[in-house]
């Protein structure tokens, strides 16, 4: 078990490294990384459960020389790491091919909080795959995306356990303007109403001004995916490994928060149809219906074709 919260929040709970047990949670045992302080996640070897491997996050609020992808191969007795980047950057997901052990694939992510402000993201954050000199998401891999600036943040994985050939990753890509800084992500000044309204009428969208905040928040969610933008912050699906990628949808990128959405799955249809919205429309509120607006700016497929998802509060 690793401990400490792998989050970017200024109240972020830091931990003392990695547990374990061998009788079933009866008793613990401490195994060392105490100065990670956080750890993203822990994975065990399908064949052998002496083998581990720890995605280690480091220290929120200064550089780190503890942050990397760890490995044991006596149960965590010893660790030697697979991967280390620099101080700056540390490891916040990883993940093992069940079908073969030999192949990983681990996200790593630059960040670093101050008494004034965050940075996440920058040219440490990739994502890779075993052997680890080699990165998935420069020169290789096609329909990964590629923001304009360049610049990538945080990195989901998950790996399809039927069809291991299947992988999963959530990406933050292009800088953003954070939250409350009043400024946009290319650095100029933010214009009345906050970044959500930025947002807004930079894709078209015309929202009364009575919605409640949270409403607004949805509604910008909807329209970053309505965009379908498959160089900004989404959900990509590999095939083949992450030799090649396919975009499925957008994300919510703003920073800290929860993704305000709900994932409602068919069941006539595969995860791929129902992660890409069909159809997108804008939809005008009447006097004291945001809620049933939040709902309706929320559903993104007509009923005439069955629904397939909805984000956003019922």
């Amino acid at each position: 078990m690793g401990t400490g919260e792998p989050n970017n929040r200024q109240s972020s709970s830091i931990g003392n490294g990695v547990w374990g047990t061998t009788d079933g949670g009866k008793t613990w045992n401490h195994l060392g990384l105490e100065d990670t302080q956080s750890i993203g996640r822990v994975v065990v070897d399908p064949t052998d459960p002496k083998i581990v491997y720890v995605a280690a996050v480091g220290h929120l609020f200064g550089p780190n020389p503890d942050r990397g992808l760890y490995k044991s191969v006596d149960g965590g007795k010893s660790w030697k790491k697979s991967k280390y980047i620099d101080p700056d950057t540390g490891f916040t997901d990883v993940a093992i091919d069940p079908a073969n052990p030999k192949i990983l694939y681990a996200a790593s992510f630059m960040r670093r909080r101050s008494w004034w402000g965050y940075n996440g993201g920058g040219p440490g954050s990739a994502l890779w795959k075993t052997p680890m000199r080699r990165h998935l998401d420069q020169a290789r891999g096609p329909g990964w995306p590629k923001p304009k600036d360049g610049i990538y943040g945080r990195i989901a994985i998950s790996v399809f356990r039927a069809n291991p050939k299947i992988v999963y990753a959530q990406v933050e890509a292009g800088a953003s303007g954070g939250t409350g800084g009043g400024t946009t992500a290319e650095g100029g000044p933010a214009p009345r109403g906050g970044r959500e309204a930025l947002e807004v009428k930079r894709l078209g969208e015309k929202l009364p001004p009575e919605l409640h905040l949270e409403t607004r928040l949805e509604a910008r969610t909807r329209a970053r995916q309505c965009s379908g933008d498959p160089n900004g912050s989404g959900v990509f699906r590999s095939e083949d490994g992450g030799t090649t990628w396919t975009y499925m949808s957008n994300q919510n990128s703003g920073p800290l928060t929860s993704a305000r959405s709900a994932w409602i799955r068919s069941t006539t249809r595969n995860f791929s149809s129902v992660a890409r919205p069909r159809r997108c429309r804008s939809m005008a509120a009447r006097p004291g219906s945001a809620r049933r607006v939040a709902h309706r700016l929320s559903c993104v497929l007509d009923q005439s074709e069955g629904p397939a998802y909805c984000h956003g509060r019922t």
